[in-house]
C-alpha cells in the first residue's frame, strides 16, 4: 500500500512522526492523525491521493501554510513525501468544526457568533493581504475550540495564490456559501466574504443561507437572506453585516476582510474624505488628481515630501505595498517577484468631473469589475488605452495573463 497507514513511523524536515489513526478521506486525500516522535504532542497529516491534481494542490497548500502564520489559520508543522505521495503535517486543533457544533447544540449567541465571526474575518484578511483567496469558506472549514480565541480556518487545498495558479478553476460548496460569482470562474476577496456572512448566517440560526436564496446560484434571490426571519433575537446592527455580506453583486458586500470587521464592530462607515484604492491589505488615501499603480524595483526608500522615510524594502514580506505623492501623482508600487505586474501597470486620474481608469500598455492585462459587468481595458503591450470612467466603487483586476477567467495576480478595489 503506498503513503500512510497505522503504526508507520515517517520523517519530515523537522521532525518524526507516528501514523496513529485514519481521521477522514475526501476527494483529494486521506487525513491522519499522528504524534511528534519528540515532542510527543499530535498533529495532523494529509496524504494527497495518487493524482496528477490532488499532488499538486497538497504542495501548494503546504507552501502556502509555511509562508502564512495567523493564528487564526490552521498552522503548518512540517512537510515530507512517502512512496512518492506529498504529506502536508499540520498542528492538531483541539474542538470541532461549526457544523458538527451548531448540529450537536444548536444555534450560537450571537455574543459568541459575533466572536467567531471576528477571528474568520482577522484570517481572511491576513490571506488577502497576501493577495490569497480560500474561496471554500464554511462551517466545515471552520474549527472551533473552548474558546473563540481558538477558532481556526482550516483546508486551504482550494485557495489561490493568484498568479501561481495561473488556473480557471471554480470551486462549489453546498448550502450557499459559495458566492455567485465563483459560479462564473471568478474568485475575488469579495467571495470570501461572502462565505464569512453565510457562515455568520448559519451560527445564529442554524440552517443553510440557502434555504432563503430561492434561484440561488442562478439568479438572485428577492432580498439577501436576513438571519432574523428565522432567528428574531438577533440583533438589528448583526443582521444588517450579514445581509451587506450576502449582496449578490460583489461591489455591493463589503470591499475588504478589514471593511466587513470594521462593520462588525464600529457599525458602516460613510464616505471616504478621499478615494481610496485598497491592495493588498492596505488602503490607500488618493488626495492627488492622479495615481499610477505598478510594480516597485528593489531595495528602494521613498520618502513623501516633507516626512520622515515611510518604507524600506527589504524583501516580499515586508511591505508588499508602498505609496508615496510626488506632486500632483500618487504612486501605488507593489512587491512582485515574478514580475506580472509592470512597472506603469494602470493609472487612475480624475479628468472632465469623473474619475477613469487607463492601462499604460501593460504587459498582463488589466480589467474592471462594474455592476454592469466585467470589461477588459487592456488595448495592447505598448499601447496606452482610453481612459473609462469608474463606478464609485470598482473592482480592478490586474495581471491575468491571456484570459480575463485566469485568477488576477492583484485584485485592487476603488470607492470614491
Amino acid at each position: 500500500m503506498r503513503g500512510l497507514a497505522e503504526g508507520r513511523l515517517v520523517r519530515g524536515e523537522a521532525g518524526a512522526y507516528a501514523v496513529l489513526r485514519r481521521l477522514a478521506a475526501g476527494g483529494m486525500g486521506v487525513v491522519w492523525l499522528g504524534v511528534d516522535a519528540v515532542e510527543g504532542d499530535y498533529v495532523v497529516l494529509k496524504q494527497a491521493k495518487p493524482s496528477p491534481l490532488a499532488v499538486s494542490k497538497t504542495r501548494f497548500e503546504a507552501g502556502l501554510l509555511r509562508w502564512i502564520s495567523h493564528p487564526h489559520i490552521v498552522g503548518f508543522r512540517d512537510y515530507l513525501e512517502v512512496d512518492g505521495l506529498p504529506v502536508l503535517v499540520e498542528e492538531y486543533v483541539e474542538g470541532r468544526n461549526l457544523a458538527e457544533r451548531v448540529a450537536s447544540e444548536g444555534p450560537m449567541s450571537e455574543e459568541e457568533a459575533r466572536a467567531v465571526l471576528t477571528a474568520i474575518l482577522l484570517a481572511l484578511d491576513a490571506l488577502h493581504s497576501r493577495n490569497v483567496v480560500h474561496r471554500d469558506v464554511k462551517p466545515k472549514n471552520i474549527i472551533v475550540g473552548d474558546h473563540p480565541l481558538r477558532t481556526k480556518l482550516v483546508d486551504l487545498g482550494t485557495a489561490i495564490y493568484y498568479n501561481v495558479s495561473g488556473v480557471g478553476e471554480a470551486v462549489y460548496s453546498a448550502g450557499g456559501y459559495t458566492a455567485p460569482e465563483q459560479y462564473q470562474y471568478h474568485a475575488l476577496p469579495q467571495s470570501d466574504v461572502w462565505g464569512a456572512m453565510a457562515t455568520a448566517f448559519f451560527m445564529v440560526t442554524g440552517r443553510d443561507p440557502v434555504a432563503l436564496m430561492p434561484g440561488y446560484p442562478h439568479a438572485p434571490p428577492p432580498r439577501p437572506p436576513d438571519p432574523r426571519r428565522l432567528n428574531p433575537g438577533v440583533s438589528r446592527e448583526f443582521a444588517e453585516a450579514v445581509v451587506q455580506g450576502l449582496q449578490w453583486h460583489p461591489l455591493d458586500r463589503y470591499a475588504t476582510a478589514r471593511e466587513a470587521l470594521e462593520a462588525l464592530n464600529e457599525g458602516p462607515r460613510g464616505a471616504p474624505e478621499h478615494p481610496v484604492l485598497e491592495v493588498m491589505g492596505v488602503a490607500v488615501p488618493v488626495a492627488t488628481r492622479v495615481l499610477v499603480f505598478g510594480r516597485r524595483g528593489e531595495r528602494r526608500l521613498y520618502t513623501a515630501p516633507g516626512s520622515a522615510p515611510t518604507t524600506s524594502v527589504v524583501g516580499v514580506e515586508e511591505a508588499r505595498v508602498t505609496w508615496y505623492v510626488e506632486g500632483d501623482t500618487t504612486y501605488v508600487e507593489v512587491s512582485d517577484p515574478y514580475r506580472w505586474v509592470s512597472r506603469r501597470h494602470f493609472e487612475i486620474r480624475w479628468q472632465g468631473g469623473h474619475w477613469c481608469i487607463r492601462d499604460l500598455g501593460s504587459a498582463n492585462r488589466t480589467a474592471i469589475v462594474t455592476k454592469r459587468g466585467v470589461y477588459e481595458i487592456w488595448r495592447g503591450r505598448g499601447v496606452p488605452s482610453p481612459c473609462y470612467r469608474l463606478e464609485r466603487r470598482t473592482i480592478i483586476l490586474v495581471a491575468y495573463g491571456s484570459s480575463v477567467r485566469n485568477p488576477p495576480y492583484v485584485v485592487a478595489f476603488f470607492r470614491y
